[in-house]
């Protein structure tokens, strides 16, 4: 192990790590996504600007107070990439960085348009129990990570006006079946210390081979969604558009690829390996969308 820190103050890095500040950006560009993919962000306005940080805030808190409950799983599991099971910082620290950034995404929400507002302080109490105690529950804290991968989705359409477009709610269903796959699939990394700290997941009710299997099935789901919008006159954009659906199968074969490795090694260092290319496919798929729509 590395040596620890003794100051009081977290490092830099050590801060960008316990928040995932690069995934914390990607879940705030989402936001700008889908005000494109609605049509609603034409330009230059205010209320995306500030929804992009209401959105980074609360993914940086939410992944704070999650290390710091999951401390002790954590550590029973090796992951010394945490700056917590590393003793580069306190826990008491930790809770104190992401409670503040949860109550600065609760704040900064309150300058937006109601429904948008409404939405996210609806939404922080669930991430919060998320993290506190629901995750014991099988498939519980599946589902509700996975709500965070749509919640976004939904947000970003809500900042401007309270109407849902057709391909938002497509986009927000296809991002929590992807968001539901990955949540299961790392579990399987999880199985020790999830066992040994009474957290129920699939991994452990059952076996890695069963979760790897599910997570599998859902993935094939997203490779048969993926491309629809092409097929399926849900917007006009992306409806026969070549362009889109020759970007759509990158990410379409690279699930196939994640999936044909995912079942035939459930260990957890290649689960681990897969949780970063899953999150690289997730945005190629986001940006064959982006692209999809703009040109």
């Amino acid at each position: 192990m590395p040596e620890k820190n003794k100051s009081l103050a977290p490092r830099l890095g050590t801060f960008l790590k316990l928040v995932r500040f690069e995934n914390s950006l990607f879940a705030g560009f989402s936001v700008l996504l889908s005000g494109v993919l609605s049509g609603d962000l034409t330009g230059w306005q205010p209320e995306y600007f500030r929804g992009f940080f209401v959105i980074v805030c609360l993914a940086m808190g939410v992944f704070a107070v999650n290390d710091y409950y999951d401390f002790r799983i954590d550590k029973a599991n090796k992951r010394y990439e945490r700056p917590l099971v590393r003793e580069d910082l306190s826990g008491k620290t930790a809770f104190g960085i992401g409670m503040g950034f949860l109550l600065a995404s609760a704040l900064l929400s309150l300058t937006l348009a109601f429904q948008a507002a409404g939405f996210v302080l609806m939404s922080i109490p669930f991430f919060f129990l998320y993290s506190h105690s629901l995750k014991k529950y099988l498939l519980v804290k599946n589902i509700i990570a996975a709500y965070g991968f749509s919640f976004v989705i939904i947000f970003g359409s809500l900042l401007s006006d309270p109407e849902i477009e057709p391909i938002i709610l497509f986009f927000a269903a296809i991002t929590f079946i992807v968001g539901l796959a990955f949540e299961i699939m790392i579990d399987i990394a999880d199985v020790p210390g999830d066992r040994l700290f009474g957290v129920r997941t699939l991994a452990v009710c059952r076996s890695g081979s069963s979760a790897a299997k599910l997570s599998a099935a859902l993935y094939a789901g997203i490779m048969l969604l993926d491309p629809l919008p092409f097929f399926v006159n849900m917007d006009p954009r992306l409806y026969r558009d070549w362009l889109f659906l020759a970007l759509v199968l990158v990410p379409v074969l690279s699930y196939l690829f994640l999936c044909r490795v995912l079942l035939r090694d459930q260990s957890a260092k290649n689960v681990l390996d897969l949780r970063k290319k899953t999150l690289t496919i997730m945005q190629l798929g986001s940006l064959a969308y982006l692209t999809g729509v703009l040109i």
